[in-house]
């Protein structure tokens, strides 16, 4: 008759022993989804104050080029002649506009976890698109790990002033910025002649040709029409071909629309095959043809703006 009783007591501690293991899983997974989640908001705090450093360091160096300048950033400086004042003129005699939004870069820059997203897929361009370049160079896996680093850091350190630049209304055509830059720029220089050391002649030459290399890089992308591949051999020394038949310019960038073609292609004979050859001269012609349409476009609409402006 006790069987009853006792089996039904035993029933209701199994039932209270499922509840209880039950509860502690469950119990367990809250205590780890806090865990996760203090762990998250650690992380984005210690991005946010990565970030407004960032930011503030970018508009102390604003700040500080005002102080030396003695001018109001965002205004139009005395370099700006005439012209300027005029448009100062015209601007105050219109109506008040809204604000603009913030550009991709600002809204990027001023976002934690965007900037980290944005960091993390241009650490990978940067590895896709200058490969090329680190073993044409010879890098070492360390140094090619850095130098990805660097471009992440410089890409980064632009965004800053470029989002602090628009935040105080500084005109990216104005002196104060261009000098911005150009101290931006040397701080570059310096890390990357200090990460490269005796590569950096080199360095700076590969990047000098990045006119002539688009050229190149068509011509292996290309194997449809040539019919053979390229090697890392070939493609190097026809972007010194190119380079060293076309003119320079103020930095010694390569100018590939001057590219004398007819003395290149003989030098290039014990370099590719004939038909190599042809379809890379096809290319040229090409690009060459583009850049005059360009040149004439510009020159069109240069003079119908200075025919409006003489009405």
């Amino acid at each position: 008759m006790k069987t009853k009783p006792t089996i039904l007591v035993l029933a209701v501690l199994v039932l209270a022993s499922l509840f209880a293991v039950r509860a502690n899983r469950q119990a367990g997974q809250t205590r780890a989804a806090i865990a996760a989640l203090v762990a998250q908001r650690a992380g984005l705090q210690a991005a946010t104050a990565t970030m407004d450093q960032r930011l503030r360091t970018a508009t102390e160096a604003l700040a500080q080029l005002e102080r030396r300048t003695g001018q109001p950033l965002g205004e139009p400086d005395a370099s700006g002649g005439a012209d300027a004042a005029a448009s100062g003129k015209a601007a105050a005699a219109k109506p008040a506009t809204p604000a603009r939004r913030l550009s991709a870069v600002s809204i990027i820059t001023n976002d934690p976890q965007k900037t980290a997203e944005y960091a993390q897929n241009y650490r990978v361009y940067a590895g896709f698109f200058h490969g090329g370049m680190f073993k044409a160079l010879g890098l070492s896996a360390e140094q090619t790990e850095k130098f990805k680093d660097l471009m992440v850091w410089q890409r980064q350190r632009q965004m800053d002033l470029d989002a602090a630049a628009e935040m105080q209304g500084l005109d990216r055509k104005s002196a104060a910025y261009k000098q911005l830059q150009a101290e931006h720029d040397k701080i570059v220089r310096t890390k990357e002649a200090e990460l490269l050391g005796d590569l950096e002649p080199r360095y700076r030459e590969y990047r000098r040709t990045y006119g002539v290399r688009g050229e190149v890089v068509c011509l292996v992308g290309n194997p449809y029409y040539s019919g053979e591949p390229m090697t890392l051999a070939q493609f190097e020394r026809t972007t010194q071909i190119l380079a060293a038949n076309c003119q320079r310019g103020q930095e010694q960038e390569v100018r590939r629309e001057t590219v004398n073609w007819e003395a290149a292609r003989v030098q290039l004979r014990d370099v590719l095959s004939p038909t190599q050859i042809v379809t890379l001269g096809h290319i040229i012609q090409a690009d060459v043809a583009t850049a005059k349409a360009g040149a004439l476009t510009k020159r069109l609409t240069a003079e119908f703006k200075a025919k409006q402006a003489a009405k």
